[in-house]
Order: C-alpha cells, then sequence, then structure tokens
C-alpha cells in the first residue's frame, strides 16, 4: 500500500485524498492495514485517506441512475432469469454463520425483546418461541456480517424474507405451520443446521416486525 501510494505522488502530486480499493470479501479490513493508511495519512498531511471495499463501491454503485449503472457494469441483469436470488443471498449469510466460532454468553447479560405478547397474537407455540428467542442471542453476529455486506444486501434480504413471508401466509398458513413453512422455504435443504441459521434471521426480522403480525395497539 505505501509503494502505491508512493508511485502515486510521483505521477500526481499534490494529493489531497488517499482510497485505497481492496476486496476485503465482505469480512471487513485487517486492523493493521487501517494502522498503515493512517500513517500515510499523517506522514502526507492527507485530508482523508481510507479504504473503499466492496461494500463501499456497490453502495456508490446503487445511488447511480440505470442508465449510469449500465455505463459502468455493462449490463443489467434480468430479474426473469434470477431464479435463485433468495438462496444466493441466505445461503452466504448462512455458511457465514454457520462458520462463526461464538463466545460463551451468560444469559442473564442478555434482554431479549419483549415480544411474548406478539409470540400469542400470531399463535405460535412453545417451541417455535424457544428457537427464536435462542436465534434472537445471534442477531449480533448477523448484524455485523451484513453491515460488511452493504446497505444493498441487508435492504435485500429483508424484502426476500418478507416475500416468503407473504407468500406463504396468502397460501392459507397461520401459526406454527406458518412459522416452518417460513423455514423451509429459505433452507436451501431441510438440515438441522441450514435451518438453525434460517431461524436466527426470521428472529431479527420477527423482531423488527417485518415478518409475522404486529399486535393491534
Amino acid at each position: 500500500m505505501e509503494k502505491d501510494f508512493d508511485g502515486l505522488i510521483k505521477k500526481w502530486n499534490p494529493v489531497n485524498e488517499f482510497f485505497f480499493v481492496v476486496n476485503d470479501k465482505y469480512k471487513g479490513v485487517n486492523a493493521d492495514c487501517e494502522i498503515i493508511i493512517q500513517k500515510i495519512k499523517k506522514t502526507h498531511n492527507l485530508l482523508k485517506a481510507a479504504f473503499k471495499t466492496p461494500k463501499d463501491l456497490e453502495n456508490i454503485l446503487f445511488t447511480l441512475t440505470d442508465d449510469q449503472i449500465i455505463s459502468v457494469t455493462g449490463y443489467l441483469p434480468d430479474p426473469m432469469k434470477i431464479k435463485k436470488l433468495d438462496f444466493s443471498i441466505l445461503n452466504e449469510i448462512i455458511v457465514y454463520i454457520m462458520q462463526l466460532h461464538l463466545p460463551q454468553v451468560n444469559d442473564s447479560e442478555m434482554i431479549l425483546p419483549d415480544w411474548d405478547e406478539k409470540v400469542k397474537f400470531n399463535k405460535l407455540t412453545s417451541l417455535p418461541s424457544l428457537y427464536l428467542n435462542n436465534g434472537y442471542f445471534q442477531i449480533g453476529a448477523l448484524d455485523e456480517y451484513l453491515k460488511n455486506n452493504g446497505d444493498f444486501m441487508a435492504e435485500e434480504l429483508k424484502e426476500k424474507m418478507r416475500q416468503i413471508y407473504i407468500v406463504e401466509k396468502l397460501d392459507g398458513k397461520s401459526g406454527d405451520d406458518l412459522f416452518w413453512a417460513v423455514v423451509n422455504k429459505a433452507a436451501p435443504k431441510a438440515e438441522s443446521p441450514l435451518q438453525s441459521a434460517v431461524i436466527v434471521i426470521m428472529a431479527k426480522y420477527f423482531e423488527t416486525c417485518d415478518i409475522f403480525e404486529e399486535p393491534e395497539a
């Protein structure tokens, strides 16, 4: 990185801002890299110095008009041909959550959202409620992942989960049947680890009332 900057100032000088593009694979930039870029900023009296990750580039891209996006990417995908968009987003998050090495946490130190009324209102029995409560304890890991993946993925995931919920609800399902229908629709396979990860995602959007109904005031 320092060699890149030295080459930069040899061709373009003065330089007031320096942004280094790096593919962090949506995992965040290494802390050592942050130290180096801040050192460059201080040494060369720059106004700004930071990294541009895929998340940042994605957020910039989706502020553009369709014509501008096409001029950058060369094309826009046909939504009708994206048959597995739901799972392509969910799979990536599911793999991430399943590979996490989570520390042991004392449950008494955490505060569950007051959603007992919502559980009853949606006619969920004790087992789905227990699964949602357990999933809630892992929302922090999910939020960190979404933070590193950009605003577009977080919004798209929320919309896809809501679409799955609405479709299953319109099919006449309710209560526990609706809960498990959403789990099975969102999970690529009917396997316990995958379903457990999906329930973490469901817990996030259950809390924010993006899926399942909010009790009437």
